[in-house]
């Protein structure tokens, strides 16, 4: 048999289920096709007898066969592998096909003087469509569609001068209380709020703008060609007020606000890291100023973020496994950095007994400074950081409750919880299997939580407060007066007590309107079965009129300063009935 034999080339060639074209170039002419298999038939959609004479770039466009002078003469170049849209009769829409080429020698050709090539054709539409899918995963989020984190900074990356305007915003949009409606609702309808809200942001926003989802609620709004900084602030009250009317999803309504940070730079200085953490960091304080409001970033708040990472890096110091926490009498050492507890009593105004001690946390840092809950708590939060830190304070406070026992004063100690806390489904047992760890009784524990925590406390949270109570741990409502539908919280809630705020409590000699709140809430609450705790008592003024309305218990410095627990005294401590002033035996 021949080296080469021809019927069999013709047979591979017309039998391969690989499409193939053998295709002619003159010097300065598109390429030509001479012959295509069956294979190049069905895959171009074209009869197999009309594609001889045919151009290739007219089926193909872009595949490019222009040879220049002599270069055929070097048969084994003129290597070619391109992807190219093209289209058929037959086709619905463009296909993407691979096309390589193989200079052939002289004599395939038929003429010296004329090149030749073989075209070898591969359908990879589907191939193409599954990596622009991957693509598109890899920039998009899958739930609203809008770009995510990964691609809002390429973006911000490739902003440079040539923008029209001379200034860029970042405007960090978090949704206030979603939490609730994932908890209360579920998580699709949660899924489709979220959907509802990216709609309306879209809607209110620039068409130049760029929208993304960069977690569970937050979304980016990138703001190019602004003339100045302060006119992203524009951008975020419409979009503020978008969410005025409320959202409805599967026929119920929504009420949404947002909380929003916005960050500028120029247009050709852009750090995009850096200028999404700074207005990340203006959100936060947008958050901490009560929800629904928009704050700028200002370098104040970058001098704040390295005096609160100092925070957290001495929370993560005195939160770890390892640490132990300060001896007795060591709480009043300036060298002993690490959560310290301090205390302050809260007595019975008709009888001078102690009703129970409130613990309150605090954190030294390694430099003697002494940090406190409103400095460290959201530092906790933000660091999820808030589990371990009410674990570590419940056990540093029933130790302490011990030695007071050992020194004959049995009284239960009160504990701050933060808002989160009760969403947790563990929290309960957890804190039930740290009081019996101890040796100790629920009854001897309360829980002070705001009001504001409280009437969120929904679903899983009321299961949670309810599994408390039933325990008999006992409920307080701190800074009472301060939220919402106040009364109504006393029989939604049931708690054993009821801690007025300070703010009622300093004007009531004064004041008749906040005498009348205070009356109201002890008849409240005393109609329920519930105890009043009357906050920041200073004046014997104030205790008097306590006294007078019924108040049971007063807290505040005519009671007792906050104290290290080496300087409480409690065991020789006593406090006249009526005065509250402190008496020895």
């Amino acid at each position: 048999m021949p080296e080469h034999d021809p019927s069999l080339l013709r047979a591979a060639f017309d039998e391969s289920p690989i499409a193939l074209l053998r295709c002619t170039v003159t010097d300065g002419a598109a390429g030509v096709i001479r012959e295509a298999n069956p294979a190049a038939a069905a895959l171009l959609g074209r009869p197999l007898e009309a594609l001889p004479g045919l151009d290739v770039a007219t089926l193909l466009p872009g595949l490019d066969l222009v040879l220049p002078a002599q270069a055929h003469e070097d048969v084994g170049g003129w290597p070619q592998a391109r992807v190219l849209a093209a289209g058929a009769e037959h086709w619905a829409e463009p296909r993407w096909i691979a096309a390589s080429v193989r200079a052939l020698s002289p004599a395939a050709s038929g003429a010296p003087d004329v090149a030749a090539a073989l075209v070898v054709l591969h359908d990879v539409t589907e191939h193409r469509r599954a990596e622009q899918h991957l693509d598109r995963a890899a920039r998009h989020d899958p739930l609203t569609g809008l770009i995510n984190r990964a691609e809002l900074l390429r973006r911000l990356g490739a902003v440079d001068a040539s923008t029209d305007g001379p200034v860029i915003a970042v405007v960090f949009l978090d949704l206030d209380g979603f939490k609730l409606v994932n908890d209360t609702r579920g998580h699709q309808v949660g899924d489709e709020l979220l959907v509802a809200v990216a709609r309306r942001i879209r809607a209110a926003i620039r068409p130049e703008d760029a929208l993304a989802r960069i977690g569970g609620d937050e979304f980016v709004v990138i703001c190019p060609r602004l003339e100045q900084a302060q006119d992203a602030r524009a951008v975020a009250e419409r979009v503020r007020a978008t969410l005025d009317q409320p959202l409805s999803v599967e026929g119920r309504s929504h009420r949404i606000s947002m909380s929003v940070g916005i960050a500028t730079a120029a247009a050709d200085a852009v750090d995009p890291t850096d200028l999404l953490r700074q207005a990340d960091m203006a959100m936060y304080r947008a958050k901490d100023a009560g929800r629904n409001t928009v704050r700028i970033h200002s370098a104040d708040m970058d001098a704040e973020l390295v005096a609160a990472e100092l925070v957290r890096e001495a929370l993560q110091a005195a939160l770890a496994p390892e640490a132990q926490p300060p001896t007795p009498g060591a709480a009043g050492d300036p060298a002993v950095a690490g959560l310290l507890l301090h205390y302050q009593p809260i007595v019975a105004i008709g009888t001078g007994r102690l009703a129970y001690i409130e613990a309150l946390a605090r954190l030294r840092l390694p430099d003697g400074t002494l940090v406190f809950p409103s400095q460290f708590l959201p530092v906790a939060t933000r660091a999820g950081l808030t589990g371990r830190l009410s674990e570590t304070v419940l056990r540093q406070a029933l130790a302490e409750r011990a030695r007071w026992r050992d020194e004959g004063v049995d009284v239960p100690v009160g504990l701050n919880l933060a808002p989160g806390q009760v969403f947790s489904a563990s929290f309960a047992g957890d804190a039930l299997r740290m009081i019996a760890d101890a040796g100790d009784r629920p009854s001897n524990v309360v829980f002070e939580m705001g009001e504001f925590g409280l009437l969120e406390a929904t679903g899983p949270a009321q299961l949670t407060l309810r599994r408390l109570r039933a325990s008999g741990i006992g409920l307080a409502i701190d800074h009472f007066g301060t939220g919402y539908s106040s009364l109504g919280a006393l029989r939604f809630l049931g708690p054993n007590r009821v801690k007025i705020d300070r703010s009622f409590v300093a004007s009531i000699p004064a004041s008749p309107a906040d005498r009348a709140i205070v009356t109201a809430a002890i008849s409240a609450a005393h109609a329920l079965g519930q105890r009043v705790v009357a906050e920041g008592v200073e004046t014997h003024e104030q205790l008097a009129v306590l006294a007078e309305l019924g108040c049971d218990e007063a807290q505040g410095f005519l009671v007792a300063h906050v104290l290290p627990a080496e300087h409480l005294a409690l065991a020789a401590a006593r406090w006249a009935p009526g005065t509250l002033e402190r008496a020895t035996p």
